[in-house]
């Protein structure tokens, strides 16, 4: 798996990049399939920071999910809290088109 750390009109901190890839690091005990994933991090004129994670999968997939919060580490949380839940959906339906029941 792949990871992408980048930063939209600012320099990110070894602290904040060290912390982005441990927390992605645990996405493939959700869904193991993942190809690549970025992470875009930006702050806008409020102080609020953005983060945005693209994940691609198997098959040319992609899932992007966004989150704005106080500071980088609160949206890196968000953001993969929000990825971990569409993994698991992702997961469940592909398990529940595989194993359906064939009624004659």
């Amino acid at each position: 798996m792949n990871i992408r750390i980048t930063g939209r009109h600012i320099r990110i901190p070894e602290s904040v990049r060290n912390y982005a890839q441990q927390k992605v690091l645990k996405l493939p005990r959700i869904y193991d399939n993942i190809q690549e994933i970025e992470v875009i991090v930006d702050n806008d004129k409020n102080g609020n920071s953005s983060v945005e994670m693209i994940a691609r999968l198997e098959h040319h997939r992609s899932h992007v999910v966004k989150s704005v919060a106080e500071s980088s580490y609160k949206g890196i949380d968000m953001t993969v809290h929000k990825l971990e839940n569409h993994l698991r959906k992702v997961k469940g339906k592909e398990r529940e088109n595989k194993h359906t029941e064939e009624t004659y």
